[in-house]
């Protein structure tokens, strides 16, 4: 053979990776090789090796096989610049997942050091870990798609309308981001009471204040702890999810009010589920009833919760706060979308492509604009 003519040893040498790989590469159609007219032996020529390093270079950011099938034998039928940020997008998820999971196996190491180590009690801190990971990658998307969690926090912060000298309680506080949006309108004098339970966001919010006075932390569970103080505000800012008995809770919660205090909670709204349920049910009129069906539960839940905060309070007012959503792409809003089909009955991960045809053709090509909301009670 030639300078410009490989074995697929030679090839597989050139580009550091096994002779496995290239055959699988052959199989999929991404490489071919060719015959020697005299000997009849197998070799790659330079168009291959220059395809393996294509090969090589979409496979280090990430693609999957049947992705670089899609960009280099199609590339003048697909949307090239569509296709990397969708992959980037991929990778910011990889990095965000890791980062998670760094920081799970660190508060694991800190849990074996202590003196009454548990090994139950190690596994519920991870599975607070997990949990709160759910939380992450919502918020994550609302921070890309709208002016969450920012423009959120701010208006929550202006229903309380707190005043100088005020004692406070966050019940379930978090990333406490109702705080490190409103750092600069914080009214003087205020103190801030954090309940949470560790090994949660709670103990990066700990560490993002930890010289700031007017915070202090209480590491325990809302439902089973007692309340030694009063309070002229208390947050429960989407927490419901996580409460198993809410009504002996709301009790405390009002029993811990100074005379004029407000308890102030926080749950999604209507929104969040007809929007996705209107999609859904276009796509697949089939399920249309289930769908239905699971809405309205969802729906009755709402005002199960809304009846709970009636039978402990007096006064009971609801102030609705709508977030637009933007979204670019079908494959962005399918994502999106995915966890609430799940919830409405309807999981579509073995049609997504489908799903997002038909996304694709419901918006025209146009950019596309979803409303969601939630809902705040001022609670006296």
């Amino acid at each position: 053979m030639n300078s410009n003519t490989y074995t697929i040893g030679d090839l597989a040498a050139l580009a550091n990776v096994s002779t496995k790989a290239i055959r699988i590469y052959e199989q999929k159609g991404l490489l071919s090789s060719k015959r020697d007219q005299f000997n009849n032996y197998r070799y790659f020529d330079e168009s291959a090796k220059l395809q393996l390093q294509r090969i090589q270079m979409l496979r280090y950011l990430g693609f999957s096989l049947d992705a670089i099938s899609r960009t280099l034998m199609h590339y003048n039928e697909i949307d090239l610049e569509k296709s990397f940020l969708e992959q980037k997008k991929l990778m910011e998820e990889k990095v965000f997942e890791l980062e998670r999971m760094i920081y799970c196996i660190g508060r694991a190491a800190t849990e074996c050091k202590q003196e009454d180590f548990n090994i139950d009690t190690l596994f519920d801190s991870i599975n607070q870990i997990i949990i709160n990971r759910k939380a992450d990658e919502g918020a994550w998307v609302l921070a890309k798609h709208s002016n969450e969690p920012e423009g959120w926090s701010k208006w929550i912060f202006n229903q309380a309308a707190l005043k100088e000298g005020n004692k406070i309680m966050d019940a379930g506080n978090g990333w406490g981001n109702l705080w490190r949006y409103n750092m600069n309108r914080l009214p003087k004098d205020i103190s801030v009471c954090c309940v949470d339970k560790h090994n949660t966001h709670a103990d990066t919010f700990c560490e993002f204040v930890k010289d700031m006075p007017a915070f202090s932390f209480i590491w325990d569970d809302l439902e089973t702890m007692t309340f030694e103080e009063k309070y002229d505000c208390i947050f429960f800012n989407h927490v419901i999810a996580f409460i198993k008995e809410p009504l002996p809770l709301y009790e405390k919660f009002r029993k811990a009010l100074n005379k004029d205090g407000q308890f102030i909670c926080t749950w999604g709204g209507s929104l969040l589920f007809q929007e996705p349920a209107r999609i859904l049910q276009g796509f697949n009129p089939s399920k249309a009833s289930k769908i239905q069906k699971q809405l309205q539960d969802i729906l009755n839940i709402h005002k199960t919760r809304e009846a709970q905060l009636n039978t402990v309070f007096s006064s009971v007012e609801r102030r609705v706060y709508e977030v637009p959503l933007h979204y670019e792409s079908s494959s962005e809003l399918a994502d999106y979308l995915k966890p609430f089909g799940e919830k409405l009955g309807f999981d579509f991960t073995d049609c997504m492509d489908e799903f997002c045809e038909y996304l694709d053709g419901l918006y025209a090509g146009k950019s596309i604009d979803l409303v969601r909301d939630s809902y705040l009670y001022i609670c006296r």
